[in-house]
Formats: C-alpha cells, sequence, structure tokens
C-alpha cells in the first residue's frame, strides 16, 4: 500500500514540469497568436514536444480570425473539435464569425459538421444568420437539417420561425436533391412530414370548399415550390395529403387534396 501511495506522488510530480511546459507554451503561441507572428509560432511548434497539441492556441486564432494561423494549428495536430469553455467547436465559432476560408479548413481536418452544443449547431447559427454560402457548404458536407439541439429545434424549424427566407429556400431544394435520388415512398413521406410539422403552429388550414389559409411567408415558399415538392410531385395519395384534410362525408364538400391544391392556385394567383 505504501509503495503504490509514493508511486502515485512520483507520477504526479513527474507530470509537472511537463503540464508547466505546455501552459507555458500554450501562453506563448496565443501572445504569438495575437500579435500576428507567424514566424514565432513556427519556431514555437518545431521546439515543442511531439505530444504537444495546441487547441488552446486553435481557438485564440479562432476568435481573432487568423485563418493562416489556423492552418498551422491543424497541421500540428490541433484538435478541429475541441470544446472551448462554453461548450462550443472551432466550427461554431467560425460560422458565428463567418470565416469562410477558416469554416473550410476545419472541415478538410475532419470537423464534426453535425455537433450539438446546448441549444446551437453550426447550421442553426448559419440560419440564423441567413448566410447562404455557409449553409451550402455545411450542407454539401453532409450537415443534418433535421439533426435537433437539447431545445428540439431543428435547423429548420429555427429558419422558418424567424422568417430567415433564403436559408429555408436553401433547405428545400436540398430536401429536394434528396428525394430525386430515391423512389422510396416512405423516405419522399418522412420529408413531407417532416416539412408540414416544422411549420404546422404556424398554418391555420380549413378543408372546405372556400377554404381559408392563414401563412406565414416560409409557407409560402414552400407552396412556391410546390411542383417540385414530393407532396404534388410524387405523392397523390400520400399520408401527407390525407392529414391535411380528409374526404368530408358530405359529398358537397371537396377532398383534402382537391382544397389543398385549390389553394396552391389561389396563393399564387394573389402572393407571387
Amino acid at each position: 500500500m505504501k509503495f503504490k501511495i509514493l508511486f502515485i506522488f512520483a507520477l504526479i510530480f513527474s507530470s509537472l514540469p511537463l503540464y508547466a511546459m505546455t501552459r507555458e507554451l500554450d501562453q506563448d503561441l496565443i501572445s504569438a497568436t495575437v500579435d500576428k507572428d507567424i514566424k514565432e509560432i513556427k519556431s514555437l511548434l518545431f521546439d515543442a514536444p511531439k505530444e504537444y497539441t495546441p487547441d488552446t492556441p486553435l481557438l485564440t486564432a479562432l476568435m481573432y480570425g487568423r485563418t493562416k494561423i489556423v492552418k498551422l494549428f491543424l497541421e500540428h495536430n490541433a484538435n478541429a473539435n475541441a470544446r472551448n469553455y462554453y461548450g462550443g467547436t472551432p466550427l461554431m465559432s467560425a460560422v458565428k464569425k463567418a470565416h469562410i476560408k477558416i469554416i473550410k479548413l476545419l472541415l478538410e481536418h475532419d470537423a464534426d459538421v453535425n455537433a450539438i452544443n446546448e441549444n446551437e449547431t453550426a447550421l442553426k447559427l448559419a440560419s440564423w444568420n441567413d448566410d447562404s454560402l455557409i449553409v451550402n457548404i455545411l450542407l454539401r458536407h453532409e450537415a443534418q437539417i433535421k439533426v435537433s439541439d437539447d431545445e428540439k429545434e431543428s435547423a429548420l424549424q429555427l429558419a422558418t420561425r424567424f422568417d430567415r427566407f433564403f436559408t429555408v429556400e436553401l433547405f428545400l431544394k436540398h430536401i429536394i436533391r434528396i428525394l430525386d435520388q430515391t423512389d422510396d415512398a416512405e423516405t419522399c413521406h418522412m420529408w413531407d412530414q417532416y416539412i408540414f410539422n416544422v411549420l404546422k403552429k404556424e398554418i391555420n388550414i380549413e378543408y372546405h370548399f372556400g377554404s381559408s389559409i392563414k401563412i406565414i411567408n416560409a409557407f409560402r415558399i414552400i407552396l412556391h415550390h410546390a411542383d417540385k415538392l414530393p407532396l404534388s410531385r410524387k405523392k397523390v395519395e400520400s399520408l401527407t395529403i390525407k392529414a391535411l384534410g380528409q374526404t368530408k362525408s358530405n359529398t358537397h364538400s371537396p377532398t383534402g387534396e382537391y382544397a389543398f391544391r385549390k389553394s396552391i392556385k389561389h396563393l399564387r394567383r394573389h402572393a407571387f
């Protein structure tokens, strides 16, 4: 027992110099990053221990938008998914500040495009900013529209709720691309249902002749693309259309599908 205790103390004290060295190196690299002293950074990294990873300096470089320095740190094994004090990832920081080159660099170094931190994902941050260029980059790297954060709100839900029109339209086009690659009715229905579930709180539809619709602008965009969307393109008898309005027992009332198509016609005539 006594030997074990002595061994543990020996391990702790032997690691202290390495910890102190790492901490000092972090501070030196952070100072050089703030000063944009690339020559000094290269020198410090060259002399650094092999096991050293400049994760903390990387976060500083991101904060200041130092693209070349971010590249240097990533090339010296900085973790592209290192979390900051608040739990955010480097990719989230870069998206917040709209640093396109840094975003691309991080993705090239295996940054997790779908990482979640409390109420944030990289795609949600880009959606909030309505930044179509960044949204496109993230979607090309397989960012998931339906990934939900701890508040259970996805990027599409956020974009819709806050009228981020360009982003909503991009998401719809992305969904169309997904659907163009499949003939699977279940997949088509899943996306049908998802779109309408996202918007259900904003839609008030009465399915009888002379139906009235209260809509938000994001829903108008969906109707504008209705010919391309699976609900009209692939799924005449989809469960979504059934959900929109069941056939009435009264023969004078139109079916839900009929009312829906009539509404689209009306909206296109008056809203577009």
